[in-house]
């Protein structure tokens, strides 16, 4: 018995093995080849959308020079609301001075250096040590409200931390305050 393959058979037959061939050829040979191109492609793509980035960045490069320009003043003037750390006495001064201008009577008032776990800024040439200063007083509240518009209006940093405020049992009209303000000081080193 002999097989006759029909020349329809045989044209069918290398047709397959033709499309199997550049098939495998396109899968193993040209796959790599392919894989890399696309790679090359996306580092392409994502290099032109760098340089359109720094493109836009020297456009505005005036312009951030403006900010960093606006940003050094701020920086200086922020500078001059801080004190040096031996000025403490100075700062608690100004804080009784505006206390007595409001007619707070401070009974106590105390800066508290926490040296345990002390908490820094570093602004380029300068270091900033954060400080927290604890007043005990009496006062009404149309006097407390004026104490503290004052403080935070003044030329110093400060900010109110905490307030605790009781009335006291004799006079409901007067005020126990215990407060804490949050400053910084310039640390010399």
């Amino acid at each position: 018995m002999s097989i006759v393959i029909k020349e329809k058979d045989k044209q069918i037959a290398i047709l397959v093995a033709f499309f199997i061939i550049v098939t495998l050829d396109l899968i193993f040979i040209l796959g790599w080849q392919w894989r890399s191109l696309s790679n090359k492609y996306k580092n392409a793509s994502q290099k032109k959308q760098a340089i359109i980035a720094l493109e836009a960045d020297l456009r505005n490069l005036e312009g951030y020079k403006t900010e960093i320009a606006a940003l050094d003043d701020k920086i200086v003037n922020l500078r001059l609301a801080i004190i040096d750390e031996v000025d403490i006495s100075a700062l608690i001064e100004n804080i009784s001075n505006l206390a007595d201008s409001c007619g707070v009577k401070i009974t106590q008032i105390k800066p508290v250096l926490d040296v345990n776990n002390p908490k820094f800024v570093q602004v380029r040439d300068s270091k900033f040590g954060e400080i927290e200063i604890q007043i005990i007083a009496k006062s009404d509240f149309h006097q407390l409200g004026s104490f503290i518009n004052k403080f935070e209006t003044n030329k110093y940093y400060l900010k109110l931390f905490s307030l605790d405020i009781t009335t006291e049992s004799k006079n409901y009209f007067v005020q126990n305050i215990a407060l804490a303000l949050k400053s910084f000081v310039n640390i010399k080193e």
